[in-house]
């Protein structure tokens, strides 16, 4: 029907409906029209499943004629009946699909913008072809037609606003139309399933009913035949004769026994009776009282369960002529009837149900109408007495009732009668078609209604959009012009308000994007620049800033760590031994609330920092919060600072003051201890000369250590200024050697100077106080007393000047930091070379003052090589060098 509509507003002439100018349809346009409510009214039929297949067809036949005449370009309507003739076919179906075709090829002829229609109108034909062939395949085809007309006729109707709200409207109320069918019809077949199930439930207890009349009816006919007893007793029939005496008394049951006063079967039938339901009658209570005449019961009737079957049975004592009052039976005649699946058939033909027969609480047979297992049916019924087995995955309603022995009230099984939802499939479908016919023309009226309403909205919303649509062309000016009293005259009115204070707010927001770019480029520029490392977090505990020198520190990349939880990137990066202790000179606390992003302190701490690749980082932490202007905690903001080298520096003067310690008080106790001597008692002439040149020594050994401890601290400080001239380095070396080996008797200093060597240029005093060092040095740490040897030779614009021992050598590792400040080759506390870890700090300074460099050449247990590269001091005669303040005497001062 929504087609038939469509069609008729404009879509036939290949042209959207100008509702300004309108103009007359004409006769072809008609047609289309009406073909196109033709073909609707056949699938609305269809759907409702209102009247006969045959008639939906040719409605479908008639409305694409229709549609095949009307639809198409303008001028075009008159070629359309010449092209129907060869279309025309045997059968209605095929007439269907062939006009469906032909309407399609007519609608590409009105342009590419009714490919849709055109795809749908050849599924819809090849639809109706497939219909009579296969039927699930026609009806595939004809969805997916259906769905390629929807979708075409949501596009076009997405430039007009009416149809739009048409649609949706409709739409809405068409499925709030079906939603309500469906849920009347989900109402309408849960209460005829409830019928259903009542209608099973009586079916199952008049069963039951007539199954415990079953024992009075046996005993019934039990006496009528027990008469003649003595027959019965003493004539053994044949079978034949056995059936025809069944035949005669006992056509209503299913089975009779003649038992003797022993209780052994004398006659019986059928033959085949089988052996355990004779032995459960001859051993039942009620007939061995009987055959007992005990009580004076000569007749009785009960039910028993035996091999899957209910029986009902009815034993009447057999008492021969001759026999006293007082004399028991001379036998018994039992009789009955079986509940099995001979029963259950019959009873299933005759009351068109399926029945299923529990014995012992085990299905014991099953009626063929059941159309499954009697075990499928007991565990989807359970305990209850009926239920819908759908929720099973049994297409099928049951209800059950208890056989009970009416002698002994003992539940011997139950009876179950089942249904399929076939038998409730004709009400369903008359029900559907009233409600398919409520929701179709519930959603028909919703659109007649919409369209009626919501006409008169389309024109100030339409002026709104083209004010709009100029404005976002960037026309500030422009306005909507909609003065009407409803909402929408409110709307166009504030719309206008908006738009005349639009541009003043964008250039308002202009200038604050502008100034907050700035604010953040800067803010972004310092943190990017601050040395220390800078880790924010937001009030959650994520990270929210994480600057390159927090990467440099932690090893771990900002993309990497941004919107991670603080505490467990930190807990990862801050080494477990480190436990955290208060900063010196800083306030707060020593925890730093990793976990807690919203503590309201301000902490501090040292951890030691380990990057991914294992390398370890000393730092100083501090934590601070941060607030919003109101006071509002935001987070917590986190400063790293590496502290490796005040570690080092706190380390160094640590050792340097207990070397200074230790090295003070190894020249004063000497001194002491001989002044001691001296002043308390007279030790000779000899002795007094031998201590006081002892007490020399240490004072020169106390003088050089005080002296190069003001030196470091002179060029350090830069009171001490180097003054370097051209010295002839071969007779320095020269002078230097021939104080040391005076002062070493039996070490060898070797003197291997080439000659013509150019002077340098250096401060005489410092050069020589480094040769001093060096030498020093090298007899320290040659404990053997191995030869020291000084080489020097000419390359390019320096003098390589080198000093050789054949020592304990130096590590290559610790080689590389000799000219640390207070580093020493051996720095434990039990080191066997004493010293202040001073003396090549002080060569590394006066060689950097005077242009010089050092190097470092040696392997442990074979010696060190350690070189001087001079710069040369030009043509200039050297004079004579004076010698070292310090090297007072001939006798070189100890080493250190």
């Amino acid at each position: 029907m929504g087609l038939g509509f469509a069609i008729a507003e404009g879509v036939l002439t290949g042209r959207p409906v100008d509702t300004r100018h309108r103009q007359p349809m004409g006769t072809w346009r008609t047609i289309g029209v009406l073909g196109a409510l033709v073909y609707a009214a056949g699938h609305v039929m269809a759907g409702a499943l209102v009247g006969d297949p045959t008639l939906w067809t040719w409605l479908h036949v008639g409305g694409l004629a229709g549609l095949a005449v009307g639809a198409g370009p303008a001028g075009d309507h008159d070629r359309s009946l010449p092209l129907l003739i060869p279309v025309v076919p045997q059968t209605p179906s095929w007439f269907a699909a062939g006009a469906g075709l032909l309407v399609a090829v007519r609608m590409l002829g009105a342009g590419r913008a009714h490919l849709g229609a055109a795809l749908g109108m050849v599924l819809l034909g090849l639809g109706h072809a497939a219909a009579p062939l296969e039927p699930v395949i026609g009806d595939w085809l004809t969805i997916a037609g259906a769905v390629s007309l929807g979708g075409w006729l949501w596009v076009a109707a997405r430039h007009r606003i009416l149809a739009k709200l048409l649609a949706a409207f409709g739409t809405a109320l068409l499925a709030l139309a079906i939603l309500l069918a469906a849920v009347l019809s989900t109402v309408g077949a849960a209460q005829l399933t409830n019928d259903e199930l009542t209608r099973l439930s009586r079916l199952a207890e008049t069963l039951v009913q007539e199954v415990s009349q079953w024992p009075a009816e046996a005993v019934n006919s039990a006496a009528a035949i027990a008469i003649a007893p003595r027959s019965l007793l003493e004539t053994r029939f044949a079978a034949q004769e056995a059936a025809e005496l069944y035949r005669v008394g006992f056509a209503d049951q299913d089975f009779f026994l003649v038992l003797d006063a022993a209780g052994q079967v004398v006659n019986q039938h059928p033959q085949d009776l089988g052996g355990s339901l004779v032995l459960s009658l001859t051993g039942d209570p009620l007939v061995g009282t009987v055959r007992a005449g005990t009580g004076d019961v000569q007749q009785a009737g009960g039910m028993l369960s035996t091999g899957g079957r209910v029986v009902a049975f009815g034993a009447v004592a057999l008492r021969p002529d001759g026999l006293l009052p007082e004399d028991p039976p001379g036998g018994v005649l039992v009789t009955g009837r079986l509940v099995d699946v001979v029963w259950a058939e019959q009873e299933s033909a005759s009351l068109d149900v399926g029945i299923v027969g529990v014995v012992d609480d085990s299905p014991a047979f099953t009626a063929a109408a059941v159309g499954t297992t009697g075990d499928a049916v007991l565990d989807g019924l359970g305990t209850r007495d009926r239920a819908d087995l759908g929720e099973q995955g049994l297409t099928l309603f049951a209800a059950s009732a208890p056989i009970v022995d009416p002698e002994s009230g003992a539940t011997l099984g139950r009876i179950i009668t089942t249904s399929t939802p076939a038998v409730i499939a004709a009400v369903e479908r008359a029900q559907t078609q009233r409600l398919f016919v409520v929701a179709l023309a519930g959603g028909l009226l919703a659109i007649v209604a919409g369209a009626i309403v919501t006409r008169r909205f389309v024109r100030p919303i339409s002026q709104l959009t083209e004010a709009a649509r100029q404005i976002g062309a960037g026309d500030l000016g422009a306005r909507a012009g909609v003065d009407s009293a409803d909402e929408v005259g409110l709307l166009g009115r504030t719309f206008d308000e908006m738009v005349g204070s639009l541009s003043t707010q964008r250039a308002e927001l202009t200038d604050a994007a502008r100034t907050e770019s700035k604010l953040r480029g800067r803010l972004e520029s310092l943190t990017t620049s601050m040395s220390d490392g800078l880790i924010a977090a937001d009030a959650d505990g994520h990270i929210i800033q994480f600057n390159p020198a927090a990467e440099a520190l932690t090893g771990l990349l900002a993309v990497e760590v941004i919107g991670e939880a603080l505490a467990t990137v930190m807990a990862e990066r801050i080494a477990a031994e480190s436990a955290t202790e208060a900063v010196p000179g800083m306030s707060g606390e020593a925890d730093l609330h990793l976990d807690d992003p919203l503590a309201d302190s301000s902490s501090a701490a040292r951890v030691l920092l380990v990057r991914p690749d294992g390398e370890q980082t000393p730092a100083a932490v501090t934590a601070a919060p941060v607030r919003s202007p109101d006071g509002e905690l935001l987070g917590r903001v986190f400063v790293l600072r590496d502290i490796s080298r005040e570690i080092e520096v706190e380390r160094m003067k640590t050792e340097f003051l207990a070397n200074v310690s230790h090295e003070l008080r190894t020249p004063i106790t000497p001194i002491k201890g001989y002044a001691n001597v001296l002043a308390r008692r007279d030790v000779g002439a000899e002795a007094t000369q031998r201590f006081a040149g002892e007490i020399l020594n240490s004072t020169a050994r106390l003088e050089r250590i005080v002296g190069m401890i003001v030196d470091f601290a002179g060029l350090d400080s830069g009171r001490v200024v180097l003054e370097p001239e051209p010295i002839d380095l071969t007779a320095m070396v020269a002078e230097t050697l021939e104080e040391w080996r005076a002062g070493h008797d039996g070490r060898e200093f070797g003197n291997f100077l080439n000659g013509g060597l150019p002077p340098v240029l250096a401060d005489p005093v410092y050069l020589r106080r480094v040769l001093d060092e060096l030498l020093d040095n090298a007899v320290k740490f040659s404990p053997d007393g191995d030869p020291v040897d000084v080489t020097a030779r000419a390359e390019g614009g320096h003098v390589r000047l080198s000093v050789i021992d054949r020592g304990i050598g130096i590590d290559p590792k610790a080689a590389a930091h000799l000219f640390t400040d207070f580093r020493q080759v051996d720095g434990t506390e039990t080191r066997h070379y004493g010293g202040l870890g001073l003396g090549l700090g002080l060569v590394k300074r006066i060689l950097d003052g005077s242009g010089a460099t050092a190097e470092v050449d040696s392997d442990p247990g074979v010696g060190a090589t350690v070189s001087l590269l001079l710069p040369v001091g030009g043509p200039v005669p050297v004079p004579a060098l004076p010698m070292p303040p310090l090297r007072a005497g001939t006798v070189p001062p100890p080493p250190l």
